[in-house]
């Protein structure tokens, strides 16, 4: 496991590694530990440069679709139609379903 990952506010870091790598082509499994090798800036600027590509995919509909719901979330959570859950507690219960407390 990457030092970067053990830590105890990231709950990918209890992800079983081998399990996930398993199920990748040998290529993608390959690119996945080169670029574990990397420093964390330039793996950090691989991971956006990949993310920017994918959405250079998606379906404008889709993509129309996602902001639509994004923003009458938005709306909601303004006029108080929706209670607001603080981010510490969303993380405090994602640690424990995935068995990190």
């Amino acid at each position: 496991m990457n030092p970067g990952l053990a830590d105890a506010n990231n709950p990918i870091a209890s992800f079983d590694q081998p399990r996930f790598l398993s199920s990748m082509s040998r290529k993608v499994s390959e690119l996945v530990e080169e670029a574990r090798g990397l420093p964390y800036g330039e793996r950090a600027e691989l991971i956006e440069q990949l993310i920017a590509d994918s959405a250079k995919d998606l379906d404008p509909r889709i993509d129309k679709a996602w902001g639509d719901e994004a923003l009458r979330r938005f709306k909601e959570a303004e006029e108080g139609k929706v209670r607001m859950i603080p981010a510490e507690q969303v993380m405090a219960q994602v640690r424990k379903i995935v068995g990190l407390k």
